[in-house]
């Protein structure tokens, strides 16, 4: 059998003649094509150079993925791991802070890594469909991130490409933040019944305190712990808290006891007139008006300067003051009727209970201590104390202590029955009383000690002590008023008899509650959704990246500057930018940003050759050529058989 050598230009590919038997035959008109093996081998070796190719294009994009995946998947096990941790709690030698943001610091550079290889194929895609050559380097800038995007701003075409890519890469911004944010440490707490309180429960023990057995109510002097209104007196001017009987730990964030009963006189007050309201003067306790005490007449000639603020017991209140509960004594004590001219013989005793009501006489309604030269400086208030029993929260939080009232109930005060001393005679055990007789006398006795240490005290010696001080710390808030001082000063008379002097014995438990060391405390769906967000750019630029590698024919050009140098300007290009070679970068791209330019083969007409690769304008450019990367490397076989059977025919 005779073979034919194989012809230049036949592409590999070896005709060989028909066998002799059919060589002589009339109809036979086909001639037999087979491969060469040669043909066969350099088409193997041709696509061995093709996958060879797209695996050096590919090999740092799919690292990139897989590293991406890696390091996300990383951050999800340090969130997992350091959930309930304390802050303490070091992973690889670093705290939990430090090691996230390594981690978020390198994702946001694979991150963007990635969005650069998608801009870095795709803007050859876009300047081969025909663009602006500015778009050059607004496709280089924005893989530079928000610094490039400021650069060249002005020279942004928006397309499907850019937009998602400058959202990208703001979004990076945020990973930094949003990584710590989930990241989120706080101390818990726990409570139990650790702590105790001692107070006096003013609905079970009795607090009455009486100068004569037979308690009878003139003889009621108030409670029997009268020494703390004298220390709720003394700390008013520097707002000494009242003492405390708890044993709440030093560690505790606080101590609380609720629903504390808790007896508060509050304070109605009225304007009083100079002329006309009445108080019982101490001197001979008698009844007259401020203007006949200090001897006032219309000549401003009055008996001595008043000094404020003043304290008085009401007219009302005449036979029922301290000084007659001091100067009171029973027939059978003293073998006769007090001596006291003023006081009336009446052996009910109902005249001697009632409101407890007193006069104030201040300086412009302050509690400034001042010595009043005009009239017009004096004002009067008539003030009544009303007795409430308050439901109380009680809580220590650090060296400071807070009461809330949950509810406040007023107590109806039956003077009747106060004065009715075979009531209180009838036993002496405190259990045979109602909680309702304990919680009236209670009330009335504390009024009473509260006036009575108010009014009869050194009035002079108490405004100079206390007084003047609390006018001084409260003239610049606009909380000096005389109403506000007396206010806060019963509040404080009352709050000190309840929480000064625990009478019972048995203490009441309480809640401490304590912090617990600061732990990380992360929600499960906050991490995965800041994680799994993560991979979206991922999504994104492998998407770009390969329909980019696709239109382009397996060709992977990216960021490569050497191969703008090889395919330079076409002449027609290169005359726009005539005598610009020296200019800026500034200069350059404005110019850019108005000439249109395509990338492609430069040919010619008629031309069956492919061309060089150039910049040029859209007229000049024909479509490069891209063979499909799948059938690079299995279709020249086909090919080369056509060639062969039109040689053999010709």
């Amino acid at each position: 059998m005779n073979y034919e050598s194989p012809r230049e230009g036949d592409n590999d590919i070896l005709l060989h003649s028909p066998p002799p038997k059919y060589a002589s035959s009339a109809t036979s008109s086909t001639a037999y094509v087979f491969p060469s093996a040669r043909s066969q081998r350099e088409q193997r070796h041709q696509s061995k150079l093709n996958i060879k190719d797209m695996g050096q294009t590919a090999i740092l994009p799919i690292f990139n993925v897989i590293a991406t995946v890696i390091l996300v998947s990383v951050l999800i096990y340090v969130y997992t791991s350091a959930d309930n941790k304390p802050v303490e709690y070091r992973m690889a030698g670093m705290p939990i802070e430090a090691l996230i943001s390594l981690l978020q610091t390198l994702i946001k550079m694979l991150l963007a890594g990635g969005i650069g290889y998608a801009l870095s194929e795709f803007k050859w895609i876009k300047l081969e469909s025909g663009t602006r050559l500015s778009q050059l380097d607004v496709y280089d800038a924005v893989t530079r991130g928000f610094g490039g995007i400021i650069r060249i701003a002005t020279g942004i075409r928006p397309d499907s490409i850019i937009i998602p890519a400058i959202l990208l890469q703001l979004g990076l911004i945020a990973i930094g933040p949003s990584s710590q944010q989930v990241l989120s440490a706080y101390p818990l707490s726990y409570c139990d019944n650790s702590v105790q309180f001692r107070f006096t429960d003013v609905t079970k023990e009795m607090l009455a305190s009486w100068r004569q057995n037979d308690k009878d109510i003139r003889s009621l002097s108030g409670t029997t712990a009268n020494y703390l209104v004298e220390m709720a007196l003394d700390g008013m001017g520097q707002e000494y808290n009242f003492p405390i009987n708890t044993n709440c730990p030093l560690e505790a964030k606080n101590c609380t006891i609720v629903d504390m009963p808790t007896l508060i006189n509050k304070v109605e007050c009225t304007p009083g007139v100079f002329n006309q309201t009445t108080i019982v003067s101490e001197l001979d306790r008698s009844v007259m008006t401020v203007q006949q005490y200090y001897n006032f007449t219309d000549g401003f000639d009055y008996m001595s300067r008043p000094r404020t603020p003043r304290f008085f017991y009401a007219g009302s209140m005449q036979h029922r003051t301290g000084y007659d509960i001091s100067n009171f004594s029973l027939p059978e004590e003293s073998k006769a009727i007090s001596t006291e001219p003023n006081t009336p013989d009446n052996t009910t005793s109902t005249a001697y209970a009632g409101d407890q009501v007193f006069v104030i006489v201040s300086s412009n309604g302050t509690a400034n201590v001042d010595t009043i030269e005009y009239p017009n400086e004096i004002v009067v208030h008539e003030c009544k104390l009303v007795a409430h029993l308050n439901r109380t929260n009680f809580a220590i939080i650090g060296h400071n202590a807070e009461l809330t009232y949950s509810e406040s109930k007023l107590i109806e005060m039956n003077y009747e029955l106060l004065s009715d001393k075979s009531h209180w005679n009838r036993s002496d055990n405190e259990d045979d009383y109602s909680s309702e007789d304990k919680i009236l006398l209670n009330a009335y006795a504390l009024q009473l000690a509260a006036l009575n240490y108010i009014i009869t005290q050194d009035q002079s010696e108490f405004n100079d002590r206390n007084t003047a001080m609390w006018a001084i710390h409260n003239d610049d808030n606009g909380k000096n008023t005389i109403e506000n001082f007396i206010y806060i000063l019963i509040l404080r008379i009352s709050q000190s008899i309840t929480m000064g002097r625990p009478v019972s014995l048995l203490p009441v438990d309480g809640v401490a509650c304590f912090d617990l060391p600061t732990r990380y405390h992360l929600d499960p769906a906050s991490y995965y959704t800041f994680c799994l967000c993560l991979l979206i750019p991922v999504f994104w630029w492998v998407l770009a990246w390969a329909i980019a590698l696709y239109r382009a024919g397996g060709v992977s050009r990216g960021n490569s500057q050497v191969i703008l140098l090889v395919t330079g300007f076409t002449a027609a290009l290169r005359k726009q930018f005539k005598g610009l070679s020296h200019a800026d970068s500034n200069t350059i791209f404005t110019r850019a940003k108005n000439t249109d330019v395509k990338f492609g083969e430069l040919t010619t007409e008629h031309a069956r050759k492919r061309g060089h690769v150039s910049f040029g304008t859209p007229e000049q450019i024909s479509p490069l050529y891209k063979p499909s990367v799948i059938k690079r490397s299995t279709s020249s076989l086909r090919n080369n058989d056509n060639n062969n059977n039109r040689d053999e025919e010709s």
